[in-house]
Protein backbone atom coordinates (compact mmCIF):
# COMPACT_ATOMS: atom_id res chain seq x y z
CA UNK A 1 0.00 0.00 0.00
CA UNK A 2 0.97 3.66 -1.04
CA UNK A 3 1.28 6.85 1.30
CA UNK A 4 -0.98 9.37 -0.68
CA UNK A 5 0.83 12.40 -2.37
CA UNK A 6 1.53 14.84 0.13
CA UNK A 7 3.15 17.70 -1.90
CA UNK A 8 0.24 19.10 -4.46
CA UNK A 9 0.84 21.00 -7.77
CA UNK A 10 0.64 24.89 -7.23
CA UNK A 11 -2.37 24.39 -10.45
CA UNK A 12 -4.59 22.01 -8.11
CA UNK A 13 -3.95 23.78 -4.42
CA UNK A 14 -6.13 27.03 -6.04
CA UNK A 15 -6.80 29.00 -9.23
CA UNK A 16 -4.57 31.27 -10.84
CA UNK A 17 -6.76 32.95 -12.61
CA UNK A 18 -9.41 35.17 -10.65
CA UNK A 19 -11.70 37.04 -13.71
CA UNK A 20 -11.62 36.18 -17.41
CA UNK A 21 -11.15 38.96 -19.59
CA UNK A 22 -12.84 39.24 -22.91
CA UNK A 23 -11.73 40.06 -26.05
CA UNK A 24 -12.97 43.59 -26.31
CA UNK A 25 -11.45 44.14 -22.96
CA UNK A 26 -7.66 42.89 -23.95
CA UNK A 27 -8.43 45.06 -26.86
CA UNK A 28 -8.92 48.21 -24.59
CA UNK A 29 -5.97 46.82 -22.23
CA UNK A 30 -3.20 46.50 -25.20
CA UNK A 31 -4.68 50.27 -26.38
CA UNK A 32 -3.58 51.42 -22.81
CA UNK A 33 -0.39 49.49 -23.20
CA UNK A 34 0.53 51.21 -26.30
CA UNK A 35 0.06 54.27 -24.56
CA UNK A 36 2.14 53.44 -21.83
CA UNK A 37 4.88 52.15 -24.02
CA UNK A 38 4.66 55.83 -26.11
CA UNK A 39 5.04 57.06 -22.33
CA UNK A 40 8.38 56.08 -22.25
CA UNK A 41 9.75 58.07 -24.73
CA UNK A 42 9.78 60.53 -22.30
CA UNK A 43 10.70 59.21 -19.67
CA UNK A 44 13.59 58.04 -21.45
CA UNK A 45 14.56 61.36 -21.66
CA UNK A 46 14.43 62.45 -18.18
CA UNK A 47 16.08 59.73 -16.99
CA UNK A 48 19.01 59.92 -19.32
CA UNK A 49 20.11 62.95 -17.14
CA UNK A 50 20.96 60.63 -14.65
CA UNK A 51 24.38 59.74 -15.94
CA UNK A 52 24.22 56.41 -16.38
CA UNK A 53 23.18 56.44 -20.21
CA UNK A 54 23.60 52.74 -21.10
CA UNK A 55 21.80 51.06 -18.49
CA UNK A 56 19.03 54.49 -18.85
CA UNK A 57 18.91 53.07 -22.31
CA UNK A 58 18.89 49.52 -22.06
CA UNK A 59 15.76 49.79 -19.34
CA UNK A 60 14.45 52.77 -21.75
CA UNK A 61 14.23 50.05 -24.58
CA UNK A 62 13.33 47.43 -22.49
CA UNK A 63 10.33 48.94 -21.10
CA UNK A 64 8.87 51.25 -24.28
CA UNK A 65 9.76 48.44 -26.86
CA UNK A 66 7.95 45.44 -24.35
CA UNK A 67 5.13 47.79 -23.60
CA UNK A 68 4.30 48.05 -27.55
CA UNK A 69 4.73 44.79 -28.47
CA UNK A 70 2.35 43.32 -25.22
CA UNK A 71 -0.03 46.65 -26.58
CA UNK A 72 0.02 45.32 -30.06
CA UNK A 73 -0.14 41.39 -28.92
CA UNK A 74 -3.40 42.77 -27.02
CA UNK A 75 -4.88 43.97 -29.39
CA UNK A 76 -4.85 40.77 -32.19
CA UNK A 77 -1.70 40.92 -34.04
CA UNK A 78 -0.92 37.23 -34.73
CA UNK A 79 2.84 37.06 -34.30
CA UNK A 80 2.80 38.85 -31.11
CA UNK A 81 -0.38 37.09 -29.74
CA UNK A 82 0.95 34.53 -27.73
CA UNK A 83 3.72 36.75 -25.67
CA UNK A 84 1.80 39.46 -25.00
CA UNK A 85 1.21 38.88 -21.58
CA UNK A 86 4.82 37.88 -21.07
CA UNK A 87 6.20 40.82 -22.86
CA UNK A 88 3.49 42.63 -20.45
CA UNK A 89 5.31 41.58 -17.03
CA UNK A 90 9.14 41.85 -19.20
CA UNK A 91 8.44 45.38 -20.11
CA UNK A 92 7.12 45.83 -16.46
CA UNK A 93 9.87 44.69 -14.46
CA UNK A 94 12.30 47.07 -17.20
CA UNK A 95 10.16 50.09 -16.57
CA UNK A 96 9.84 49.51 -12.91
CA UNK A 97 14.08 49.39 -12.67
CA UNK A 98 14.07 52.64 -14.81
CA UNK A 99 11.87 54.21 -12.50
CA UNK A 100 14.30 53.69 -9.46
CA UNK A 101 16.97 55.10 -11.51
CA UNK A 102 15.43 58.40 -11.35
CA UNK A 103 13.28 58.61 -8.93
CA UNK A 104 10.58 61.62 -9.33
CA UNK A 105 6.72 62.03 -8.71
CA UNK A 106 5.58 61.62 -11.84
CA UNK A 107 7.04 57.97 -12.04
CA UNK A 108 5.20 56.64 -8.63
CA UNK A 109 2.35 56.94 -10.91
CA UNK A 110 3.77 54.95 -13.66
CA UNK A 111 5.02 52.30 -10.85
CA UNK A 112 1.41 52.07 -10.77
CA UNK A 113 0.65 51.68 -13.61
CA UNK A 114 3.24 48.91 -13.78
CA UNK A 115 1.84 46.85 -11.02
CA UNK A 116 -1.75 47.12 -12.18
CA UNK A 117 -0.15 45.70 -15.43
CA UNK A 118 1.07 42.86 -14.21
CA UNK A 119 -1.90 42.10 -11.88
CA UNK A 120 -3.77 41.92 -14.40
CA UNK A 121 -1.54 39.83 -16.70
CA UNK A 122 -0.99 37.22 -13.86
CA UNK A 123 -4.77 37.01 -12.34
CA UNK A 124 -6.68 37.20 -15.90
CA UNK A 125 -7.09 34.28 -18.19
CA UNK A 126 -8.73 35.03 -21.89
CA UNK A 127 -12.46 34.51 -21.73
CA UNK A 128 -13.43 30.76 -23.33
CA UNK A 129 -15.62 30.89 -26.72
CA UNK A 130 -18.36 29.64 -26.05
CA UNK A 131 -19.25 26.40 -28.14
CA UNK A 132 -22.53 26.90 -28.46
CA UNK A 133 -24.60 25.19 -31.03
CA UNK A 134 -27.21 27.86 -31.85
CA UNK A 135 -24.08 30.00 -33.09
CA UNK A 136 -23.09 27.53 -35.69
CA UNK A 137 -27.47 27.31 -36.51
CA UNK A 138 -27.23 30.93 -37.35
CA UNK A 139 -24.58 31.22 -39.33
CA UNK A 140 -25.17 27.84 -41.22
CA UNK A 141 -29.38 29.40 -41.53
CA UNK A 142 -27.60 32.73 -42.66
CA UNK A 143 -25.66 30.96 -45.32
CA UNK A 144 -28.37 29.34 -46.43
CA UNK A 145 -30.75 32.39 -47.04
CA UNK A 146 -28.31 34.17 -48.62
CA UNK A 147 -27.71 31.70 -50.99
CA UNK A 148 -31.69 30.90 -51.68
CA UNK A 149 -31.87 34.95 -52.07
CA UNK A 150 -29.00 35.17 -54.46
CA UNK A 151 -31.08 33.59 -56.98
CA UNK A 152 -33.91 35.49 -56.62
CA UNK A 153 -33.10 38.48 -58.89
CA UNK A 154 -31.90 36.52 -61.53
CA UNK A 155 -33.55 37.11 -65.14
CA UNK A 156 -34.04 33.63 -66.34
Amino acid sequence: MTAPSIVLPRSETRPRALFDVTSTQRKLFGSFLLFHGLAHAGIGVWAGETGRWWIVTSLWELGMVGFLAAGFGALGVAALRPYWRGLTVVAAVGSFLLFLLAPSGLFVAGMAIDVMAVSLVLYSRDAAIPNDSTHAARGKSAAASSRSSSGRFSST
